[in-house]
């Protein structure tokens, strides 16, 4: 048997963010893809950065200083 045949998506920091943010236009197309990878129709792929960058974001978005309280 073959491997299964995966089409690969890099799913930039934008599209995360999109959904996490509820930034419209896009919000219901980032969600999609989301969707797709989590149902296991795509692989998504997320870049390492992209995690510490929404971490930091949404933190800050949340109203604190830090998203990392401990942090300085």
């Amino acid at each position: 048997m073959g491997s299964p045949e995966w089409t690969l998506l890099l799913l930039d920091t934008n599209v995360i963010l999109d959904v996490v943010l509820a930034r419209d236009p896009w919000t219901d197309d980032a969600a999609a893809l989301l969707d797709a990878a989590a149902r296991g129709a795509i692989l998504g792929l997320v870049a390492g950065h992209t995690v510490t960058t929404v971490h930091d974001l949404c933190g800050a978005g949340a109203g604190s200083t830090h998203s990392d309280n401990g942090r300085e």
